[in-house]
Order: C-alpha cells, then sequence, then structure tokens
C-alpha cells in the first residue's frame, strides 16, 4: 500500500522533471505504480473496512 509521503514525493519529483523510470527507482515501487499515482490528483482516503 503507498503511503500519503509517498504519494507526495512522486508527484514532487515528477514536477522537478524526473521520468517515471527514474521516480520508480528512486521510491523503489513498480513504474506501473508510479504512472498510476501520477494520473491522480489527490489522495484518496483509505477505505476502512470495519
Amino acid at each position: 500500500m503507498i503511503q500519503t509521503e509517498e504519494f507526495i514525493v512522486i508527484h514532487t519529483l515528477h514536477k522537478k522533471g524526473h521520468s517515471i523510470r527514474s521516480i520508480a527507482k528512486i521510491t523503489k515501487l513498480d513504474r506501473r505504480t508510479v504512472s498510476k499515482r501520477l494520473k491522480e490528483d489527490e489522495r484518496k482516503p483509505q477505505s476502512q473496512t470495519t
């Protein structure tokens, strides 16, 4: 599961001009995950199961 800090890091690195592949190496996440998170405008809250 991706954390809020990782979400912020991904968006910050992308704004600084890093490629998706480069962000994936830095964060140790799959490049598809990075790409998916960049398409999100804001962090979605996790659904809580009770």
